[in-house]
């Protein structure tokens, strides 16, 4: 990755989590989520500007909303992280920008209803189709 790039990495869960403070007294959460690529720990901070962006990651991790002492449902579902690439110190690092909830329809589609919208595309499903068909027969050299 390059400096400004972003990624995602989707069913990360939080395996561990500690509370701190930072190298300029402010206090903070860490959270590392386990992932296919490894562990991945986040800092979150209480300051005024933040602490409502933290406590909405911590309940997109599971938290109930509770009692920051136990932290009860922390680490119950799995998140996507975004992940942006900086320069830090002279050096390129991964940063979790965001802990976001799962990505879903927000009103999933019956079955009948993807009939239906099968139905209502049908012309331009064949069409695409065709098109593909067209295109896979096409001379390479000609």
């Amino acid at each position: 990755m390059q400096a400004g790039e972003r990624r995602y990495i989707d069913g990360a869960r939080a395996v561990e989590w500690s509370f701190g403070k930072s190298s300029n007294g402010n206090e903070q959460v860490i959270v590392t989520f386990a992932t296919d690529e490894g562990r991945k720990s986040w800092y979150g901070s209480f300051t005024e500007a933040a602490v409502d962006f933290t406590l909405e990651a911590l309940e997109n991790c599971g938290w109930d909303g509770g009692s920051l002492k136990t932290l009860d449902g922390m680490g119950s579902v799995d998140v996507n992280l975004v992940i942006d690439c900086e320069e830090y110190e002279g050096k390129l690092r991964e940063r979790i920008r965001f802990i976001n909830k799962p990505r879903a329809a927000r009103d999933p589609l019956p079955v009948d209803a993807i009939s239906a919208l099968e139905s209502r595309l049908a012309g331009k499903l064949k069409e695409r189709r065709a098109a593909r068909v067209e295109e896979d027969f096409k001379d390479p050299f000609g």
